[in-house]
């Protein structure tokens, strides 16, 4: 009895660092991070502590990070993100409300990994919402193309003042798709443009 107890608890721990063996670079990763955030966690409560905070340096600010971040987010609101592409921008947000906090709290270790990743994902969030913003605009161009064939066609039948509000029409419609105002511009798609007032 007592040479089966002992052949099933070395074949648990057989397992068991089968187990960890097989997964070691991940546990490895996570007890590093773990160990980096609660170390730096202690220097900012020492720092403050009179005789010991001359001794204890903190991980440098990464300010021109958080300004790069800072300015791509001002970047990504003036395009229209937040309309555009508001799911991913949400959950930039809470990432970027996250890394603040971390900032805030002179947790800059921390708050450089993520402004990092925030960064990277600000790039790849930019190159997404210009693809989608370009794909807006071709449909929108192949729309005018259409109702410009359509109003070209009765042009010859028109009077000289229909003519020119035609031609106003058409090239308001366009400097509306060349200004980015593609809302505005699916407005006035619908509208007669010979309508009174």
């Amino acid at each position: 009895m007592g040479q089966r107890i002992d052949r099933l608890k070395c074949l648990s721990l057989l397992f068991v660092l089968l187990l960890l063996s097989g997964c070691g670079e991940n546990i490895k990763g996570r007890l590093s991070d773990f160990k980096d955030a609660s170390l730096e966690r202690v220097k900012v409560m020492l720092v403050d502590v009179p005789l010991v905070g001359r001794w204890v340096k903190l991980h440098p600010k990464p300010s021109s990070l958080y300004q790069e971040v800072e300015e791509a987010i001002s970047s990504l609101k003036a395009k229209g993100v937040e309309k555009y592409l508001p799911d991913e921008f949400a959950r930039f947000e809470k990432e970027w409300q996250e890394a603040k906090k971390l900032y805030a709290e002179r947790l800059y270790l921390q708050a450089e990994k993520k402004l990092k990743t925030l960064a990277k994902e600000a790039k790849d969030l930019n190159e997404k919402l210009d693809k989608t913003l370009s794909a807006l605009k071709s449909s929108a161009l192949q729309k005018y193309k259409e109702k410009e064939a359509e109003l070209i066609s009765r042009l010859s039948s028109l009077n000289e003042e229909d003519r020119l509000k035609l031609k106003v029409y058409l090239f308001y419609l366009k400097s509306l798709i060349e200004q980015g105002r593609l809302e505005e511009f699916e407005r006035e798609l619908k509208k007669d443009p010979f309508r009174k007032g």
